[in-house]
């Protein structure tokens, strides 16, 4: 049996693309890795009264007001993405654009904490629950600590799909969603 000259073709295309596809996720992580390692000296210090931002007092809108003017939310300078519940710089920080995103811990202006919580949402079969996820990204003043404003959004996981045991159907984190409310916020 012989391979016709279109199969050969098409295979080639096929593990073009594979190469391309694995060789782009190398890169991501690799800047992923890169960004992480920039940051860690500072990422403990980037975390000192996180305490303070989640658990906001009823004035926290005014003083958002007081430092973002009329806007509700705003930026200064450039953005580290730092989570939370990892204690290190979030994969988010690669996905920045480039006009927005620090690369060392002297860029900074505004500090992104972001937090993630999953609750129970679905059963879809024996042992595999559905979550719904929240992701809640504090805007903090780098240079001053006051809140600069707060990203939230909210997504569940899909409903269809193959059960499977003792899965946790988790949503994947809406990471070009809050890229782009990131590069969209005014600059102060």
């Amino acid at each position: 049996m012989a391979i016709d000259r279109e199969e050969l073709l098409a295979a080639g295309v096929l593990a073009a693309i594979v190469l391309a596809a694995g060789g782009g996720c190398y890169a991501w992580g690799a800047k992923a890795r890169a960004a992480r390692a920039r940051f860690a000296p500072a990422v403990s210090s980037y975390l000192e009264g996180k305490e303070a931002h989640f658990g906001a007092p009823a004035d926290a809108i005014d003083a958002v007001r007081s430092s973002c003017g009329k806007d509700f939310r705003c930026r200064r300078g450039k953005v580290v993405v730092i989570s939370v519940e990892d204690r290190d710089v979030d994969p988010l920080q690669v996905a920045l654009p480039p006009e927005i995103r620090a690369e060392s811990p002297e860029e900074v202006g505004t500090l992104a904490l972001l937090s993630a919580t999953y609750n129970k949402s679905g059963w879809f079969g024996p042992f595999s629950y559905g979550y719904s996820g929240t992701w809640d990204l504090r805007l903090i003043d780098w240079k001053t600590k006051k809140p600069l404003g707060c990203i939230l959004y909210s997504a569940g996981a899909p409903t269809r799909g193959f059960p499977i045991p003792f899965y946790k159907h988790k949503p994947w984190k809406p990471t070009s969603f809050l890229a782009g409310e990131l590069r969209d916020l005014p600059a102060k």
